[in-house]
């Protein structure tokens, strides 16, 4: 059995678009072979087209069933439970960060006045004293990469 996109290559797509004289025509210009798949490939469009409907059919009844319409309500209560428990913790989250928030501002207000500008500044300090490390260290590096340059380049030469 073809597959629909098979199907399509027999140009079942254009039949549809075809006026009578040019179906006529193009159905004439076929082999046995040809009328044959292109008979089939018809039937089973028509079968896949009767089976899906089937199915469409087959979801509807079992939703319009008692038992469809229960599972419809559990599905939905599941859902909206699901959807309760989130905003539940959302709620939690966001007491927790305003009681952290409160804490952090108590904390500010209890320090001396000053305190968090001496700390920024101790702070800054050790960060001077890492970036000039850093610049030594380079500087250094670099010192030594300009020796080493000429005594390998002479060190090569016959």
């Amino acid at each position: 059995m073809k597959t629909f996109k098979e199907y399509r290559n027999i140009n079942i797509d254009n039949i549809d678009e075809m006026s009578d004289v040019q179906l006529e025509t193009y159905l004439r210009s076929l082999n046995e072979k040809q009328l044959d798949e292109l008979e089939e490939g018809l039937w089973d469009l028509v079968k896949g087209a009767g089976k899906l409907a089937g199915k469409g059919v087959g979801k509807i009844k079992q939703r319009a069933s008692p038992e469809g319409r229960a599972d419809a309500a559990e599905k939905k209560a599941a859902k909206l439970e699901k959807k309760r428990k989130n905003m539940e913790r959302i709620a939690v989250a966001r007491e927790k960060i305003r009681k952290e928030k409160e804490a952090l501002r108590k904390q500010r207000e209890n320090m001396p006045p000053g305190r968090i500008k001496k700390m920024m500044d101790k702070l800054r300090k050790k960060v001077q004293k890492v970036n000039d490390a850093e610049e030594k260290v380079r500087d250094t590096y670099q010192a030594d990469v300009v020796k080493d340059k000429p005594a390998t380049a002479n060190a090569g030469a016959p």
